[in-house]
C-alpha cells in the first residue's frame, strides 16, 4: 500500500483514544509528552466529540466516550487497555519522569535495551505507553 500525504496529514494508521475524561487525557498528553492540540470539537453538552493532538510527526485522535456507541468504551471503563502506544522521544528518562509527575504509574523502569533506552508507564486513565529513545550511533 502506498499513499502520498501532505505534511501534517494523517498517517495510514492513526490511534483514536477514547476517554471518559477526554479533557484530562488531552491535558496529560500535553503536559507529559509535549503534545500540541490541533483542534477540538465540543458538543453543546460539553462532551468532547473529537480532538486531534500532534506529538512529533504523529497525530492522535481523542474523543469522550459516548453511551450511544458501546462498542467504543472509555479506557477508564476497561480493566486493562487492550492497546499500547510506542512513543519515540529524544530523552526517555525525562519523558517518563514527566509522565510520572502527571500521575502515570511506572510499569517498567527506563533502562538500556537492544533497541534503545526504554521504559513504560500506564497513564492515569489506563493507556500503556512504551517510551523509547533510539540507540545512538557511537
Amino acid at each position: 500500500m502506498s499513499s502520498t500525504r501532505a505534511s501534517g496529514a494523517l498517517h495510514n494508521v492513526t490511534p483514536y483514544l477514547m476517554y471518559r475524561d477526554a479533557a484530562g487525557g488531552i491535558a496529560f498528553c500535553i503536559a507529559a509528552f509535549g503534545a500540541t492540540e490541533r483542534m477540538r470539537h465540543v458538543e453543546p453538552d460539553g462532551r468532547i466529540a473529537h480532538a486531534q493532538l500532534q506529538i512529533g510527526d504523529s497525530l492522535l485522535m481523542v474523543s469522550q466516550a459516548n453511551p450511544a456507541f458501546p462498542e467504543m468504551p472509555a479506557v477508564e471503563d476497561c480493566e486493562h487497555s487492550p492497546m499500547s502506544l510506542f512513543l519515540e522521544v529524544d530523552d526517555a528518562d525525562a519523558t517518563v519522569e514527566r509522565a510520572l509527575v502527571q500521575g502515570a504509574r511506572l510499569v517498567y523502569a527506563v533502562a538500556d535495551r537492544d533497541y534503545g533506552r526504554s521504559g513504560s508507564v500506564r497513564d492515569p486513565y489506563g493507556y500503556h505507553w512504551h517510551i523509547t529513545s533510539p540507540v545512538r550511533a557511537a
